[in-house]
């Protein structure tokens, strides 16, 4: 092959890779802690993301509302790690006085009171548990791709692509889920 025809080839090759790879919208990291998750992330694409001063979340799913008490513990901070004053105005919907571009929270995971909820909301117990992200995340996430680390301590399932480790590529948050189980409940469910 002709040097000219070699690099064409080549260009061309990595130009497939680079279409088919697109970088993630957001870096997240979830870290399970008994019954609730800390969660932390931040634009990795933040062109993508014009309001970066609201902070909400789904405020209900399938006429179900998570508990109000769920959500604790919201930072906002800039490139610069600068924490931005957050004002809470209603239990899922939170406002930022400047611009943020990373954020933190913790959410209360327990199984929910209303059975119907446990269809519709992320909810962890000593045996199992789902994690959805569409839940989890903020509204803005929706959509969107991201690179999530799962600390979970338990077995998951998901049809989210591993990347190695306990980092997974997300390409729609809206639509992820992961479930968890006990590596003993896993052995007699799955075996």
């Amino acid at each position: 092959m002709q040097p000219i025809c070699l690099t064409a080839f080549v260009f061309a090759l990595a130009m497939v890779f680079a279409v088919q790879v697109p970088a993630a919208d957001l870096s997240v990291r979830i870290e399970l802690d008994g019954s609730a998750a800390k969660v932390s992330g931040s634009f990795t694409n933040p062109a993508k993301f014009s309001n970066q001063r609201n902070l909400s979340f789904l405020s209900s799913i399938a006429g179900v509302a998570p508990p109000p008490e769920r959500l604790s513990d919201v930072t906002l901070s800039d490139d610069a790690g600068r924490k931005a004053e957050v004002r809470r105005l209603t239990d899922t919907e939170f406002l930022a006085l400047s611009p943020y571009s990373e954020w933190s929270y913790r959410v209360e995971l327990k199984p929910p009171a209303n059975i119907n909820a446990y269809a519709h909301f992320s909810w962890i117990d000593q045996q199992a548990g789902i994690l959805m992200l569409r839940d989890l995340l903020p509204d803005m996430a929706t959509g969107t791709s991201a690179k999530v680390e799962l600390i979970a301590g338990q077995k998951v399932v998901t049809s989210a692509k591993l990347l190695g480790g306990n980092v997974f590529d997300v390409n729609d948050v809206g639509n992820a889920m992961f479930y968890l189980t006990s590596a003993s409940a896993y052995k007699k469910e799955w075996s």
